[in-house]
């Protein structure tokens, strides 16, 4: 069985319950030996039902398709003398799809479709067809409400075998075929991660005040409990998932750094009434001057971290995008320099690189 598979349009993507919304168009297409012999008049009366059914099916869909349009094509080919017959399915609906998040939010997501075949794994073999899988260039891919998201133009496709006992067929074939987007950042850069490094760069405030009494404390408790509040925001945009991603552990890093700055606002404060005015000052400084340089050293290794890991996979993606274009650039030649007129009398040059058609 060959197979085509097209992502029409991503609609919407639910990171909190981890489905997508996804319109897919899938062309099928088998020899259908029993017919050969037939006119393309007999073939054209031919129903679905008399002709081999592998037994296609989508395995990841969430509830009812929205969309389930099927058509069918029996001809001949001028590869195959048997007839061959083209099934075309076009569907719309909710698919399921486990979100790695660890990267978030500079996450890339990856988008499957799995294609399963309920005939006996020996009687059955995909063969993957590269044309048309995921269109470089417009029409649009991602629904206008899909706006904090950016589509990879590649699709990578591999092959599985379920073990299930499926309408008695002890193994069947599994195609995966997975498309892959990216998570924008505009939104989460601008109305958190700024507003937390703002109530970072606010307790640099806290050297104006003088270290006697209580009011770097409160200060310090309130931008405290303003960075729970960001906390709470980013927990509300996420799955309830068992490990940390960068923004957790980012905005966890603020928490325990304002949770510092408070120990040593009360403890200088303590200190203002034991000690003389200026041996507090000096003590002051030294603590305020080593968390500071702490929050500096965090930051760089923490971006290092990312440009290893995260960005890391982007430019990955990249690579393959720019070697899908080149793939389906030569395909696209060697398709172009098949449909040439040929000629039977040709001459070659010497080095039999170059055809001259008479």
């Amino acid at each position: 069985v060959e197979v085509k598979v097209v992502f029409i349009r991503i609609h919407d993507i639910d990171t909190i319950n981890q489905v997508f919304d996804a319109e897919i168009f899938i062309q099928a297409r088998w020899r259908e030996r029993r017919f050969l012999g037939y006119s393309e008049e007999a073939l054209g009366e031919i129903e679905f039902y008399q002709c081999k059914d592998p037994q296609l099916t989508l395995l990841n869909v969430v509830g009812d398709l929205e969309m389930d349009k099927t058509s069918m094509v029996l001809r001949y080919e001028p590869d195959s003398i048997s007839p061959v017959l083209v099934y075309m399915w076009h569907v719309k609906g909710t698919f399921r799809e486990r979100m790695e998040l660890q990267h978030f939010p500079f996450d890339v997501q990856v988008k499957t479709r799995e294609q399963l075949s309920r005939e006996l794994e020996c009687d059955i073999e995909f063969y993957v067809t590269i044309v048309a899988l995921f269109l470089p260039a417009p029409p649009l891919t991602l629904s206008q409400t899909c706006q904090d998201w950016s589509n990879y133009i590649h699709v990578e496709i591999t092959r599985d075998v379920s073990s299930k006992q499926m309408s008695g067929a002890s193994t069947s074939s599994v195609l995966v075929v997975s498309a892959r987007v990216k998570r924008n950042l505009g939104f989460y850069f601008w109305n958190i991660l700024v507003i937390v490094i703002l109530i970072e760069g606010m307790t640099l405030v806290f050297l104006a005040v003088d270290p006697e009494g209580s009011t770097r404390v409160s200060l310090s408790v309130t931008l405290f409990f303003t960075a729970v509040a960001y906390k709470l925001v980013v927990q509300n945009s996420l799955p309830k998932i068992s490990y940390l991603t960068y923004l957790d552990v980012y905005i966890g890093f603020v928490m325990a750094y304002l949770f510092l700055w408070t120990a040593v606002n009360a403890l200088m404060a303590h200190l203002s009434t034991v000690r003389d005015k200026q041996r507090v000052m000096e003590h002051d400084e030294i603590a305020h001057f080593t968390l500071i340089g702490f929050l500096l050293l965090f930051h760089i290794l923490f971006l290092i971290y990312i440009r290893f890991t995260a960005l890391t996979r982007r430019r990955q993606m990249k690579v393959l995008d720019n070697k899908y274009q080149l793939a389906r650039i030569m395909r696209q030649g060697h398709i172009n320099r098949a449909m040439l007129p040929q000629d039977t009398n040709k001459t070659r040059n010497n080095q039999g690189s170059i055809e001259t058609v008479i």
